[in-house]
C-alpha cells in the first residue's frame, strides 16, 4: 500500500460520504484516444489514483486529464523526476476532486513543487553552452 493510501485509510475523512464528487465513469483504459493524448503518464495515474485514492469511482478522465495538463505545464521545459511529476499530479488530482489535504499531502506537494523547480532546464540555450539534464555541453 502507497503511503498516500495508508495515510487515508487513517484519515477521519474515509467514511465522509462524497456526494459534491461528480462521479463520472472512466473509459477503458486502452483507450486509444486517451492514450495518444496523454501517454503513459496518463494511464500511470489513473492507475496510482484509483489505487490510493478512498473512492476510486468519483475519479473521472476529466479530472485525469486536468491534473496531467497541469502537470505537464508546470514541469514544460524541465527535466522532472518521475516521482515529483506524480506527486504534484496526484495531489493536484485531489485538489480537483476536493479532497481536503493532509498535513502529510502537503509536504508531499511542496517537496514536489520545490524539485520541481530545482529541476534543470532540458532546453536552456546560452551563449556559452547548453544545459541538458545534468551536464553542460559547449557549443563548438
Amino acid at each position: 500500500m502507497s503511503i498516500i493510501a495508508s495515510r487515508l485509510n487513517d484519515s477521519p475523512l474515509k467514511d465522509e460520504p462524497l456526494e459534491h464528487i461528480e462521479a463520472t465513469p472512466l473509459p477503458p483504459s486502452d483507450s486509444s484516444d486517451t492514450d495518444a493524448m496523454l501517454g503513459s503518464f496518463y494511464l500511470e495515474l489513473e492507475a496510482r489514483a484509483k489505487s490510493s485514492l478512498h473512492n476510486p469511482s468519483a475519479i473521472s478522465k476529466k479530472a485525469l486529464e486536468v491534473a496531467c495538463s497541469e502537470t505537464i505545464q508546470e514541469c514544460e521545459g524541465k527535466d522532472v523526476k518521475q516521482w515529483a511529476m506524480m506527486d504534484f499530479a496526484m495531489i493536484r488530482l485531489k485538489l480537483y476532486l476536493k479532497v481536503e489535504l493532509s498535513e502529510f499531502d502537503e509536504k508531499i506537494y511542496e517537496e514536489a513543487k520545490k524539485s520541481i523547480r530545482q529541476s534543470p532546464s532540458i532546453d536552456s540555450d546560452d551563449d556559452n553552452g547548453f544545459n541538458s539534464g545534468n551536464f553542460i555541453y559547449a557549443k563548438v
